[in-house]
């Protein structure tokens, strides 16, 4: 239950880190950020029926997906790392999970929070 007076990301985190490797915290979500395979490691939401509601003019399809500038340029994923690669980008924090607002929902679309998922019928 959401505990009065504790930010977003404090709600998430009450019960700790898995691991410090290089953790960003979002609006919505948090994670951490492997800089050699530049993936997450991990990725905490705090998911309620409220929360994943859909919100009139939130929508996935006014996203893009794009660097996280917090990264440095060295570990940054890219859009180029996808390009002809076969795989997709799929996301650890899952832009419908975070509907309360339009930033949050573009929040998702960092590829700090993709992995790599094989193409079309995986999902």
């Amino acid at each position: 239950e959401p505990v009065p007076g504790i930010s977003r990301i404090g709600e998430i985190m009450r019960f700790g880190f898995p691991s410090l490797d290089t953790v960003r915290s979002h609006s919505d979500y948090v994670l951490s950020y492997d800089r050699r395979n530049r993936v997450p490691n991990w990725v905490f939401e705090h998911l309620t029926k409220e929360s994943i509601e859909k919100v009139e003019g939130v929508e996935r399809s006014n996203c893009d997906f794009k660097e996280d500038t917090s990264i440095h340029e060295f570990h940054r994923s890219k859009n180029s790392d996808y390009k002809y690669s076969g795989y997709d980008r799929g996301h650890m924090a899952p832009a419908g999970n975070h509907r309360r607002n339009q930033a949050m929902c573009n929040e998702t679309f960092y590829l700090s929070n993709m992995a790599p998922q094989v193409g079309k019928g995986f999902n």
